[in-house]
């Protein structure tokens, strides 16, 4: 999905495995990317993150991972890697957000994928997202 939204590059760490190290850190001429937002929720991922992001680098815990969750301080000490928390927003968000969805400088339409009834939430809603995680946003109309 990051695709449709202007990705570079896009990567799935269930398919590529190890793989992913080195065709990330090649398209960082070896170095690792500067930035890496963890969004997955996930031990591995973030564990995965760490891993990936360069010297001096620094890894934004966008996700609620809810699991407890080893950190490696030898990782964080040799390659000099912050790990910072992200969540967080205010009402001035949410009024930001909705003044460009308003002024279509945000194009929501992309984001929806599909619009289903009330009365078809559990098989059309839930019972949908879990078998297609390919899904990004299911509304629901009363």
């Amino acid at each position: 999905q990051a695709g449709k939204f202007g990705a570079d590059e896009m990567f799935n760490p269930d398919t590529e495995g190890i793989g992913l190290f080195d065709k990330v850190r090649l398209l960082n001429n070896i170095v690792g990317p500067d930035i890496i937002f963890e969004c997955a929720g996930f031990p591995e991922t973030f564990n995965m993150a760490v891993s990936l992001a360069r010297r001096d680098g620094q890894v934004m815990v966008v996700s609620i991972i809810e699991q407890e969750t080893p950190i490696y301080p030898y990782v964080l000490a040799v390659n000099e890697v912050d790990i910072k928390g992200c969540y967080g927003f205010t009402a001035e968000d949410f009024i930001s957000v909705f003044n460009y969805m308003s002024d279509r400088r945000l194009n929501v339409e992309r984001m929806i994928s599909e619009v289903i009834a009330l009365g078809d939430i559990v098989e059309s809603g839930f019972r949908a997202l879990l078998k297609s995680p390919e899904k990004l946003k299911i509304l629901v109309r009363p």
